[in-house]
């Protein structure tokens, strides 16, 4: 009877073992599936966020350029700015200044103004610059992409001013348009150039996290 009654409990033992064992795997694969269940969730949800905010700022940078390119446009066919890289005339030239004072005000994003013709008549915001006419600047590749894209302005890589500091306030893009006369020919070529800043300002609006990074490839 008492081994009877040992070998009783011993299989309840076993069988409340046994049980206990089952549930706790069953718990920890319920576990298993809501952990990975939820961190798919969640990461769906990441990626969609992420892709939305892509979307946003790239909306919000092809506005900004837009109105660029609306701006330069406009320019491009301005008629004292013609007249001035024709005969040079002071008096459009005035106009000019007043017109690029204008534009940057209501437009902090440009960094400078610059609008040169091909027979060396310069008209600039920035009063160090001295870019004159010389077979290498008509060589130089934002001239001839504006050019060569004449009815089209043309986004120039970034670069910095002449500085060895890498303070991103030097930095700038610069977007350029050519202007012709009536018959079509070239008279020069106008070139905005762009804080750097402002397209930043976009790009880190987009969370990526503490590896995550963004840049503009077209």
């Amino acid at each position: 009877m008492k081994f009877k009654k040992n070998l009783k409990n011993s299989m309840l033992l076993q069988l409340f073992f046994y049980y206990l064992v089952g549930n706790l795997l069953f718990i920890l694969f319920l576990s298993s599936i809501f952990y990975y269940t939820s961190k798919y969730i969640i990461m769906n949800k990441e990626i969609e966020y992420t892709n939305e905010n892509v979307i946003s700022t790239s909306r919000y940078i092809t506005l900004y350029a837009d109105k660029l390119k609306n701006i330069i446009n406009l320019l491009s066919v301005d008629a004292d700015i013609k007249n001035f890289l024709t005969t040079g005339n002071k008096d459009s030239k005035a106009s000019i200044e007043k017109m690029i004072s204008l534009i940057l005000d209501n437009n902090k994003g440009i960094k400078n103004i610059t609008i040169i013709g091909k027979n060396g008549n310069i008209v600039s915001s920035d009063k160090n610059n001295d870019m004159k006419l010389s077979a290498n600047m008509m060589k130089e590749k934002w001239y001839v992409d504006a050019i060569s894209n004449s009815d089209i302005p043309v986004f120039n890589p970034s670069r910095k001013d002449s500085d060895s500091s890498i303070n991103l306030a030097l930095w700038f893009l610069s977007i350029s348009r050519d202007i012709k006369n009536s018959k079509g020919e070239n008279l020069g070529v106008i070139v905005f150039d762009i804080k750097y800043e402002i397209l930043e300002k976009y790009l880190n609006s987009i969370t990526f996290g503490k590896q995550g990074d963004s840049i503009i490839t077209d």
